[in-house]
């Protein structure tokens, strides 16, 4: 499978509204799509508003969210964007919590 392929992680796009679901100043990218749904859900937001999409290399080098380059990462979402060639990040903590997320800039 080539890197163009390879899902990164799952995103939330309002249909309403036409934005992405952020966390704080970045755009949310959850391991799963069962995560991403979790994630909503828990901010009582209504799922049916929403379309869930799959993030690829190609989505984040065109600032998928329009987030100028900063994520919010799930930790499985993360280690698979560090696999991909191309790409370089710098990533801390955001907190510690469920799930553990990090605060991920592409170079």
């Amino acid at each position: 499978m080539k890197d163009d392929d390879i899902v990164i992680g799952y995103s939330a796009f309002h249909l309403y509204e036409e934005w992405y679901e952020y966390n704080e100043n970045s755009c949310y990218i959850a391991d799963t799509e069962k995560s991403i749904k979790k994630f909503i859900k828990r901010a009582m937001f209504n799922i049916d508003d929403y379309k869930i999409v799959p993030v690829k290399k190609n989505d984040i080098l065109k600032d998928y969210g329009c987030s100028c380059g900063k994520f919010a990462m799930e930790p499985k979402s993360l280690k698979r964007l560090k696999k991909i060639s191309g790409l370089s990040c710098q990533a801390k903590e955001y907190y510690e919590g469920d799930p553990y997320l990090f605060a991920v800039e592409i170079d």
